[in-house]
């Protein structure tokens, strides 16, 4: 039976369906927030409206953080589905897919077709890939290109196959483009280490392919070239002050060197609930059939990711989405030896959803949540169900692998209804949709917007026009040098200079935080509040 239920074709075909489905489920339903998902959707969105495609620029500015692939992907996005909330998450969500896609095929070579299920399974549903894999972010197509580069360095190094070695090579190129160095840096460094490890460090140097790098050298070298032609100080600030001065220094993102250890034990969730019945799995087993290279190789791929970014300076969330390939692999392994749910482990995953129901209880009581309590758990109630059937599962379906199955059918439906809520949530503060739709109806031709002492890439975007930021400089100041001095005070005034503008007979339509207006009113004495929300509104000058 249970063989049957991981690798019956028929069933195969059915559980990749449901997971398209559920990722694609609700895209469209949330807006972008701020700042990450609006920035990577309204950069596409100038570029098709400046037509300069080389240079990415971020409220009409020069803005040269990434490389411009994943920017040229939503750009096809917009194109095609338009400007909504759907076209800048199509691709992240359909990389992520790839990526599962992609993780099943390799731990069906490195192990077998019932650890690839439950590797698919348990990478498909776990709540940082699930999460992450379909917000409008570069770091999962980078993280899927680290990936299939490093995959396919290792399956050359063991099979012997040249295919294998050009898609290496054109992976790392285009993790270039996506998040520059580390795209070449990761897979090269992995297998350098697993070479080492596995005690087989000459057979490394046969990955230096001539042919390889001109594949690498032809894609990466036009968009440096190009780049370094039109901004004179690219080079330094893309590749010095960027690439290792932000690695090595705390210039931003700065967090303890622990940061990611409850990151990876909560991202795996709901699958590290079951402790008990892994450790007896992986006592009767362990990895015996996994070959010795093969596990040296997963294990080197996870950790390389985890202390190099546990060591950098700067961490974010996202950066360690690379790891979550070999874990759930590893993981998977372990899953398809579990004869039995431990009864422990029942009770830990039935406290688990307890505890997470009631934080839905608890929530609105000590969080402002900018809606009714009764429209709240309206919303929740769906997600709430969900969680209280997620709870009982292991004690109501006897068969193992059947609890684990509903489990992954119920996760991936929780995560589309946690929308419900969440959006409702996070439309006020989160992102400045209302705010902007709002001006959009009262905008004149010549009206000027303004946003004061903030800047929101969702106002941007939704407004599709240009901010004048009052004392405020932001994410914007390698674009901000580049601008003259006219340009400067034009786009960035200080709060002086903004003075003046707000006193001349040109209509300014200006988003500020709420809590700001009593500051503003001290230095500008008149103005009309055209739009009122709990954390931004909207002022005027006329």
């Amino acid at each position: 039976m249970e063989n049957n239920l991981e690798t019956n074709s028929g069933k195969l075909v059915l559980y990749a369906l449901f997971t398209i489905l559920c990722y694609y489920a609700l895209l469209w339903f949330m807006p972008y927030l701020d700042p990450d998902e609006a920035r990577y959707i309204e950069i596409p969105r100038e570029m098709i409206q400046l037509k300069d495609y080389i240079i990415p620029h971020l409220n009409y500015t020069v803005y040269l953080e990434k490389p411009p692939l994943y920017y040229w992907m939503n750009v096809i996005a917009l194109k095609v589905f338009g400007l909504n909330d759907f076209a800048g998450r199509f691709w992240t969500t359909l990389i992520s897919l790839l990526g599962i896609l992609l993780n099943y095929k390799i731990a069906s070579k490195l192990v077998n077709k019932k650890t690839a299920f439950w590797s698919a399974i348990i990478l498909s549903s776990c709540i940082y890939y699930s999460i992450i894999g379909r917000l409008n972010l570069i770091d999962m197509t980078n993280a899927f290109f680290i990936a299939m580069s490093t995959y396919s360095g290792y399956f050359y190094l063991r099979d012997n196959r040249k295919v294998f070695l050009y898609l290496m090579y054109g992976g790392m190129a285009l993790g270039f483009l996506s998040k520059a160095l580390i795209g070449i840096v990761f897979p090269i460094a992995i297998l350098f280490l697993w070479a080492i490890f596995s005690k087989r460090f000459k057979e490394f140097f046969k990955l230096i392919s001539p042919v390889g790098i001109v594949i690498l050298l032809a894609v990466c070298l036009p968009w440096i070239y190009l780049a370094s032609r039109e901004v004179s100080d690219f080079l330094y600030y893309f590749f010095m002050r960027q690439e290792f001065l932000r690695y090595l220094e705390p210039l931003e993102h700065t967090h303890p060197f622990w940061t990611f250890v409850p990151v990876v034990i909560i991202g795996l969730f709901p699958w590290l609930l079951f402790p008990f019945s892994i450790l007896k799995a992986y006592k009767a087993r362990g990895f015996k059939e996994i070959q010795k290279t093969d596990l040296i190789f997963l294990i080197v791929f996870f950790s390389f990711i985890f202390i190099f970014y546990s060591l950098s300076q700067s961490k974010l969330v996202t950066y360690i989405a690379p790891l979550f390939f070999p874990a759930s692999i590893l993981l998977g392994n372990v899953f398809s030896n579990i004869e039995s749910i431990d009864k422990r482990d029942k009770y830990i995953n039935l406290s688990f959803f307890l505890l997470l129901f009631i934080a839905f209880i608890v929530f609105p009581f000590v969080e402002n949540i900018y809606m009714s309590l009764s429209k709240w758990f309206l919303l929740a109630s769906f997600s709430e169900i969900s969680l209280i059937v997620l709870g009982v599962l292991p004690f109501l379906i006897k068969e193992t692998k059947k609890v684990f199955i509903s489990i992954f059918v119920v996760m991936m439906i929780f995560y589309n209804l946690f929308i419900l809520p969440v959006r409702s949530y996070t439309l006020f503060y989160k992102t400045t949709k209302p705010e902007a739709l709002f001006v959009d109806k009262t905008y004149k031709k010549g009206d000027i917007l303004a946003s004061y002492r903030l800047y929101r890439q969702s106002f941007n975007y939704y407004t599709r026009r240009r901010i004048v930021l009052v004392d405020s400089i932001n994410e914007l100041g390698f674009g901000y040098r580049h601008l003259s001095k006219t340009q400067r005070e034009r786009y960035f005034p200080t709060i002086k200079q903004f003075k003046k503008m707000w006193n001349s007979n040109k209509t300014i339509l200006m988003l500020i935080k709420t809590k700001d207006i009593k500051k503003f009113k001290k230095i500008y004495h008149h103005y009309k509040l055209l739009f009122k929300a709990p954390h931004y509104s909207i002022l005027s000058n006329k």
